[in-house]
Parts: C-alpha cells; sequence; structure tokens
C-alpha cells in the first residue's frame, strides 16, 4: 500500500502546475459525478416510488372505504327487509307486494298451496306490471317459482295468471 502511495506521490510531482489543475479539476468532477450517480439519484427514485406507492394505496383506501359503506349499507338494507321463511310469512308478504304494486284489483286467489308453498292467481292483469311483481318478490324473498301459467285474455299484454311459490 506504501509503495502504491509514492508512485502516486512520484507521479503527482513530475506533474506541471497546468496539469496537476487538470487532475484536480478531473478528480472533484469525478467525485460529484459519483455522488450523484451513486447516492443522489437512486435516493430520488427511491422517494417517488414510495410516493408512488402512496398515492395507489391512498386511492385503493377511498376505493375500500367506499365498498365498505355501500356493503354496510346494503347488509343494513337487506336486515331491514322481511324474509319469508315460512309459506305464512311469504302469503303476508306477498299480499303487502301485491299492494304496494297496485295489483291487488286483479288477484282473485291467494293461499297456502302446500308445508312449503303458496298459490297466488290473478285474472285481467298487466304481463308487464305482473313480471315486475313477481320479479321483485323472488329477487326480494329468494323463493323459487315452482310453477307458472300465464294465458293471454283477449286484450294485448292482459293474461290471466297461476303461479306456485315455494319457499327457499
Amino acid at each position: 500500500m506504501k509503495e502504491l502511495q509514492l508512485k502516486i506521490k512520484d507521479w503527482w510531482m513530475h506533474l506541471a502546475l497546468r496539469e496537476k489543475r487538470i487532475v484536480a479539476i478531473g478528480g472533484v468532477l469525478l467525485a460529484i459525478f459519483i455522488l450523484y450517480a451513486g447516492v443522489i439519484t437512486p435516493y430520488f427514485s427511491h422517494v417517488n416510488e414510495m410516493r408512488e406507492r402512496i398515492s395507489t394505496a391512498q386511492k385503493t383506501l377511498r376505493w375500500m372505504q367506499a365498498a365498505d359503506k355501500e356493503m354496510a349499507k346494503q347488509t343494513n338494507q337487506t336486515k331491514r327487509e322481511e324474509k319469508a321463511n315460512s309459506p305464512v310469512a311469504l302469503l303476508s308478504i306477498m299480499q303487502k307486494e301485491i299492494r304496494q304494486a297496485h295489483l291487488d284489483q286483479f288477484l282473485t286467489q291467494l293461499k297456502q298451496a302446500s308445508h312449503d308453498s303458496i298459490e297466488v292467481h290473478f285474472e285481467k292483469v298487466e304481463f308487464d306490471k305482473f313480471m315486475q311483481l313477481l320479479l321483485n318478490v323472488v329477487a326480494k324473498q329468494h323463493v323459487i317459482v315452482s310453477q307458472f301459467s300465464a294465458m293471454a285474455d283477449g286484450a294485448p299484454g292482459i293474461v290471466n295468471v297461476e303461479l306456485v311459490l315455494a319457499v327457499n
């Protein structure tokens, strides 16, 4: 190691003043470049990467919070809705839904058909309104349509319906 130091010192002593300045300036510039390329650039790249991660995480957090609120709202709404777990409960719920749909004037029969189903009969009801009622009840109550019959009744869009709903 000392031998290398002596060789460098000897080389330095034999340089002219102008050459010494050029080597010194080059050495300083080389040190600045190494510092910049080896320390400063990786540091700022890492900082920018962390900022991007934080931004992405914040977006994900906002989305998750919104999804959580929506899920909580749907859960609360589902809890508040009545669920039919017996034909008697389904009869009551079905009567309420028919009244809300303003189809009670077309209802001719609503009765319990068996230990797990109810029977519904409509005469001269608008098919589209009836289907909205049926889709609404099936979606909310999770019942199964076990029998369905719709027969045209003269006027376009008017039908007679026989329906059996089973508690799921």
